[in-house]
């Protein structure tokens, strides 16, 4: 994959980026952080009650899921939200593809948008949309519970 192509995966990343951050009143310093080349993803630090945002690399395997599944499928990760289900553990990887005829059905609809989730449980991903909400600043999943 080109480096020109990358870049604009990322510029596609950037806007997509701004969309949440408007809809979800997430911190704005993640569209910040996005320009600079710095993943992070949210989380909840307490169950259901507090979320946050961290750079990518604050769980090296959040990291290494990440950068396979982007070599693996050719695409530009933009942002992660860790959840913890009744299924185990997943990482939900907002992601722009490499196909740019798919870039319009992988943006934001009213409050779902496409990802890849990783269950660390079975080791294993698949593409799907999941529902979005905000607690604290960060996204979080709304169709796990």
């Amino acid at each position: 994959m080109s480096n020109q192509f990358k870049e604009k995966q990322k510029q596609e990343a950037l806007q997509r980026m701004e969309v949440l951050i408007e809809k979800f009143s997430l911190n704005p310093n993640l569209h910040k952080y996005l320009s600079e080349d710095r993943l992070y993803y949210s989380y909840f630090v307490v169950a259901g009650v507090m979320a946050s945002i961290d750079t990518i690399s604050y769980e090296e395997e959040n990291e290494r899921i990440c950068r396979d599944f982007e070599e693996k499928h050719g695409a530009y990760v933009y942002h992660a939200i860790e959840s913890e289900t009744i299924y185990g553990k997943m990482l939900a990887m907002l992601y722009v593809s490499k196909n740019e005829q798919e870039w319009e059905f992988e943006r934001l609809g009213d409050n779902y948008i496409t990802s890849y989730v990783y269950n660390f449980t079975d080791e294993e991903g698949a593409f799907g949309d999941i529902f979005l909400a905000s607690v604290d600043g960060a996204l979080v999943r709304t169709d796990i519970f």
